[in-house]
């Protein structure tokens, strides 16, 4: 699936799909239902054309064909070909199901309610808040189109990638947008589903376009790199193929791969090392019959070359959470740089480049659409469930991002089972996603048969034994070690329903002392006064709002500011210079000068408060230290700051 540099015509399209189609011709079925859905596509799509100018048809002709060389099933394409016809024009879903079945049907509709959320046609930068919003509704549907048929993911994926190679007909904001989108959720997505080829070719494509002159030099420099390992790649290979080969293992395919130009960016990001530095830019790829093969090839190889120690990867024996296997080793080569060696069988490599879009292939004349892969879908339902819990939360892409998409440890039980969690994570993570149950009555972890504390930072092959009590005792300090927002909501659920008590009796006093504070003075009981409150907001009633306060959901000085705008007029002037909010220029950032500040509106800090500060978008913003908002965002430690009170004069 390489990059494509130049549009191709409409008869070029053509000439690739049939092409591609060559892999249905012993299934007549198949291919009938694909000819529909391209004459279907043809007249629907007649005398429309995309920003480039072009005939509109060649994008799904383009999408059928990514989809069709990856081998997936006959309703696949065909839903692929006919994916803009339900937004595009006059056809309907009746006609569809009609015509093709109701799996193409709901397929198609599945893609376009995907796709019926359009980016905003203003400025992304001038409203990021609404953008958010985009984004975080689109993912929405997306898990939950996934979470209905998977294939839907892969026809998203395989349009999105013909939009990146044609992006450049784009205005330049907009161009940014979807690149910043693409690598942050999609290139992540195809990632997670094991689908290799769409994220490395995702990545470079939005690198391309947010760091055109960075990925240029890249790019120059790595072709300068790699010419002057030519010959000695050609060597390696044919010397593994001669030594295979004796052995009565001919290899089936021993091929080179560059690593792509966002791998190596990333890697000198984070090594903080230069280009040359980076030792691992190739890699040899060897294909064997068999898996005893895989193990017999690898004792051969680690004797042609020196074996670097410690780099030695069994992904055979112990496969990745998204279905990756392969023997991986690092020898010293022929000009002694470290070369990176990868042996597999034709089965694993399908599975490694196209993960669970592997399993929805043609094979032996045998339609395995309906087969679906049960770790995925666990994974998939999991996403909607982390996304129910995070709803109304501003920074749930960032939690989504970090918690789902971003980097990931493998860690193991002590049973041998493998479990994923984000970079970061701690035992604490770990026993949540194992179970809440488990979770909720931690008492402490062994990794690696050792004790370790809370804030241990999980690292790839641990194993994890987590220590129980018998009975529920999560504590609030856990709220402060634990990094994935999915632990975060379960333990706070726990205090929520167990301690409702406790925080009703809590949220009351709060409330009624800020009350006090402010000076507001209204001739109201407490309960007089909130009764508009309550109406306005749809709160269940007093218990559910003091509650509420009392848990950290809501502080008692946003109450008192919903209060203030609820009262009758001649009571709010009364009360005004009471309750106003001290200038931002009361507040001052020890160290630091020139700096824009602003009061939270969420909590109005006032004097005489606990206060701290947290930078966004080139500003600090106060809060409250007991703010709700601001304990959800603190974990980001780099980003606060030590605030106080000025003199007041």
């Amino acid at each position: 699936m390489g990059q494509t540099v130049i549009q191709p015509s409409l008869g070029l399209s053509l000439v690739r799909l049939r092409r591609a189609l060559e892999r249905y011709r012993n299934h007549p079925q198949a291919r009938r239902l694909i000819a529909r859905a391209l004459r279907t596509a043809r007249r629907a799509h007649q005398g429309q054309r995309r920003a480039s100018g072009e005939d509109y048809l060649i994008h799904p002709l383009e999408v059928a064909r990514i989809l069709a060389e990856m081998g997936l099933d006959a309703v696949t394409v065909a839903a692929a070909l006919l994916h803009d016809v339900l937004e595009d024009s006059s056809l309907d879903r009746a006609y569809l199901e009609k015509n093709f079945g109701p799996e193409v049907a709901n397929l198609v509709e599945g893609v376009t309610k995907l796709l019926s959320l359009r980016i905003p046609q203003a400025d992304p930068s001038d409203n990021p808040s609404l953008m958010a919003k985009h984004q975080a509704e689109n993912l929405r549907k997306l898990f939950l189109a996934m979470s209905r048929d998977i294939r839907v993911i892969f026809i998203r994926l395989a349009d999105r990638l013909h939009n990146m190679r044609t992006i450049r007909f784009l205005e330049p904001e907009k161009r940014r947008f979807i690149s910043q989108e693409t690598l942050d959720i999609y290139a992540s997505l195809a990632g997670r589903l094991g689908l290799w080829e769409f994220k490395w070719e995702l990545e470079d494509l939005a690198f391309s376009v947010l760091e055109p002159d960075l990925y240029r030099k890249l790019k120059q420099g790595l072709s300068l790199r790699l010419r002057n390992r030519r010959q000695t790649l050609s060597l390696v290979k044919r010397t593994i193929t001669q030594a295979l080969t004796q052995e009565g293992i001919p290899p089936l395919s021993v091929e080179g791969r560059t690593k792509h130009l966002y791998s190596i960016h990333q890697k000198m990001q984070r090594k903080g090392c230069r280009l040359d530095e980076i030792l691992d830019l190739q890699a040899v790829r060897v294909i064997v019959p068999t898996e005893s093969d895989c193990y017999r090839a690898f004792g051969l190889i680690q004797n042609l070359w020196m074996p670097i120690p410690g780099r030695f990867k069994d992904h055979i024996a112990l496969p990745k959470p998204n279905g990756y296997r392969s023997l991986h080793t690092t020898v010293l080569g022929p000009d002694g740089w470290p070369l990176e060696i990868q042996i597999r069988t034709p089965e694993m490599h399908l599975v490694n480049e196209y993960g669970v879009a592997a399993h929805w292939a043609y094979k032996e004349g045998k339609d395995l659409s309906r087969q679906q892969d049960h770790e995925v879908y666990t994974w998939v339902r999991r996403l909607l469930e982390w996304f129910e819990e995070g709803q109304g939360d501003p920074d749930y892409l960032q939690h989504l991002k970090m918690d789902i998409l971003g980097h990931q440890v493998f860690v193991f039980t002590p049973k041998g089972q493998v479990v994923d969690l984000p970079s970061g994570s701690t035992p604490l993570d770990f026993a949540y996603r194992i179970h809440t149950q488990v979770g909720h009555r931690f008492i402490g972890a062994k990794v690696n048969s050792r004790i370790v504390p809370l804030n241990y930072t999980l690292k790839n092959a641990d194993i994890v034994d987590i220590l129980t009590s018998n009975r529920d005792n999560p504590s609030r300090d856990w709220l402060n070690i634990v990094k994935t927002r999915h632990a975060r909501s379960k333990i706070r659920q726990w205090f929520k329903r167990e301690q409702r008590p406790q925080n009703i009796a809590r949220g009351r006093e709060l409330l009624q002392e800020e009350i006090d504070r402010r000076r507001l003075k209204a001739g109201l009981s407490l309960d007089e006064l909130l009764a508009p409150l309550l109406k306005a907001d749809k709160y269940g009633g007093l218990d559910d709002l003091y509650a509420s306060i009392g848990l950290g959901e809501c502080s008692a000085g946003q109450v008192v500011k919903k209060i203030f705008r609820q009262l009758p007029r001649e009571l709010r002037t009364i009360n005004q210079a009471r309750v106003q909010a001290p200038p931002s220029g009361a507040v001052m950032v020890p160290g630091l000068s020139n700096l824009n500040i602003r009061l939270g509106k969420c909590c109005s800090p006032r004097r005489g408060q606990e206060i701290a500060g947290y930078i966004s978008q080139g500003r600090v913003t106060v809060h409250q230290r007991d703010c709700p908002n601001f304990k959800r965002i603190s974990h980001n430690r780099d980003r606060v700051v030590k605030t106080k009170w000025m003199e007041d004069k």
